[in-house]
């Protein structure tokens, strides 16, 4: 008899679901039996990846959302309450991406890439975690953060390895501040241009770490 998942029954806030590893791991979860908020600044995309996961038979819904407006990631958040009763999970994909090649050394980068990356990767992950910390602690909830091998290693993309240090940096204060209420948090560190079936085994690990495993 094949035991039931872990995810099963739990509620998900994926932010950053339109596509790549956010897309598949909103999948992944789905497919494990989570109610799946699909949140991106994409609607469209955010739909698309809810008409996945109901295609497969999946609980999915598409939500807007945009990380740099801290009014938006609370809504998004109380959008995922009051649809399916609860947040049990969270899972951070979003990324800027888009700007990443004006992302230099710091004598020639703009501070305006510095800054959007910053905001975009660190902030958003930020305000995400306040405003799901308050219905995750109660029930002792996970968090999964989606960072870069940059943290340690890229020396050329600046501002994009600062930021995912500091994602990286995020998880261990969750965990040191919310760990004793049963809260885990974590964050992998899938790399850069990763392949369709690179996302799903991502995204499987993401699952994996949401349900428990270590």
């Amino acid at each position: 008899m094949q035991d039931t998942p872990a995810i099963t029954g739990k509620v998900a806030l994926v932010v950053g679901a339109a596509n790549g590893v956010g897309r598949a791991s909103a999948r992944v979860l789905a497919a494990q039996g989570a109610s799946v908020i699909a949140a991106d600044i994409d609607l469209d995309g955010a739909r698309d990846t809810a008409a996945l996961i109901n295609d497969i038979g999946g609980i999915g819904t598409g939500c807007f959302v945009d990380v740099t407006d801290e009014a938006s990631v609370a809504a998004a958040v109380a959008m995922t309450v009051s649809t399916y009763g609860s947040l049990d999970l969270l899972h951070y994909a979003a990324a800027e991406m888009l700007i990443v090649q004006r992302d230099t050394d710091l004598v020639s980068m703009d501070a305006e890439v510095w800054d959007r990356t910053m905001t975009v990767n660190l902030r958003g992950a930020m305000l995400s975690c306040k405003h799901a910390l308050p219905h995750l602690v109660p029930v002792g909830g996970a968090i999964v953060f989606a960072s870069s091998p940059s943290a340690q290693a890229d020396v050329v993309r600046v501002a994009h390895a600062v930021s995912t240090a500091g994602i990286e940096s995020l998880a261990e204060r969750i965990t040191m501040l919310h760990g004793a209420h049963g809260v885990r948090c974590y964050s992998v560190a899938p790399g850069t241009g990763i392949s369709p079936a690179d996302a799903q085994r991502v995204a499987e690990r993401v699952a994996d770490l949401l349900g428990g495993g270590s």
